[in-house]
């Protein structure tokens, strides 16, 4: 039987991310053409989305959501300025030889206390 394998998801979770900056949708769409550009991937759409805050506070701003749909398939962000979380999903059917060099990027670009990384085989049986 033929064994395919779709790509592979990189789960990247920011923990401890305090500045505001990194929950509004115009900072997000900078690191997606960035990671784009670094990832040597190829960029078909970009969309995003700033969110009102969730729990009535009206002096600061909710999360954030932005998505680049790719030839390789898409890399998503999506922010919880209330958790002060960042979490990022990469899934590629692209080469995986650049993630190392995306994942050094996003590391120092944003400020956090906590990053926890996790790759996923997709497509792929037993």
């Amino acid at each position: 039987m033929f064994q395919m394998k779709a790509g592979i998801s990189i789960l990247i979770d920011f923990f401890g991310v305090y500045a505001p900056e990194f929950h509004d949708a115009t900072t997000l769409n900078s690191l997606l053409k960035q990671m784009i550009e670094i990832g040597g991937l190829t960029k078909i759409y970009l969309a995003s989305h700033q969110f009102k805050t969730q729990y009535g506070d009206t002096q600061s701003a909710g999360g954030a959501t932005a998505f680049a749909l790719l030839a390789e398939s898409h890399i998503s962000i999506h922010t919880w300025p209330e958790f002060n979380e960042l979490l990022i999903d990469v899934f590629t059917c692209g080469s995986e030889e650049r993630i190392p060099a995306m994942l050094d990027f996003l590391k120092k670009q944003i400020p956090h206390t906590e990053m926890r990384v996790t790759r996923l085989k997709r497509g792929e049986k037993d």
